[in-house]
């Protein structure tokens, strides 16, 4: 009884194998429709030499009354290609920024990020 229940599932495996052969060795091919040329998506490419206004808006976004009244704006620097916030002491502090463009679609973002909590 044992040799045929092994062969039964023996005979599965094997049926199925070409069902499944494909899945994870077919190339995905991607058609990128009304894009822009690669010199005008250049622009786009934001090495944090410095802050690029045309792109990017200073943000502090707070969520009540009382944030509102002990707001204090976060310094932004930009240091090395690097985007540095530092909050301020005394009140409540938080700082970033904001496009000034809409992104629309599905798509990844990628941020790299490091803090220092300094305790005091």
């Amino acid at each position: 009884m044992k040799k045929i229940y092994a062969l039964i599932i023996l005979i599965l495996l094997i049926v199925s194998v070409p069902f499944f052969q494909g899945c994870a060795t077919e190339p995905i091919s991607f058609k990128i429709e009304n894009s822009l040329s690669q010199d005008k998506l250049a622009y786009y490419n934001d090495s944090f030499d410095k802050l690029r206004e045309d792109l990017w808006e200073k943000a502090g976004f707070t969520y009540s009354q009382a944030q509102v009244r002990q707001f204090k704006a976060a310094d932004l620097t930009i240091e090395n290609g690097v985007l540095r916030v530092e909050t301020k002491t005394g009140g409540f502090s938080k700082g970033g920024l904001v496009s000034k463009y809409k992104l629309r679609g599905d798509f990844d973002v990628q941020v790299d990020c490091h803090m220092d909590i300094l305790v005091g």
